[in-house]
């Protein structure tokens, strides 16, 4: 528990340098190949500002909420289209 507590800033700071770095990686690669829409690189930007607020601010419940909010807004259209 003490061990948790006391390296959990140092945890989150990490994972945000990671996610930056993943995202700068991504969109350098995205912009790359060219074929690639706007559309596309404001999905990623969209949804990790999401899952950075919901992970921030909820913790573990709130990055689940904001992925099953994700999948659900990904999902619908295509099980629209099927009903």
């Amino acid at each position: 528990m003490f061990i948790g507590i006391t390296f959990m800033p140092l945890l989150i700071v990490l994972g945000q340098i990671a996610l930056g770095i993943f995202i700068l990686y991504l969109l350098v690669d995205l912009v790359k190949i060219m074929f690639v829409s706007i559309k596309i690189i404001m999905y990623i930007l969209i949804y990790s500002l999401l899952l950075y607020i919901g992970f921030t601010y909820y913790g573990k419940d709130g990055l689940l909420f904001v992925l099953i909010g994700i999948g659900l807004f990904e999902i619908y259209p295509f099980l629209k289209k099927k009903m």
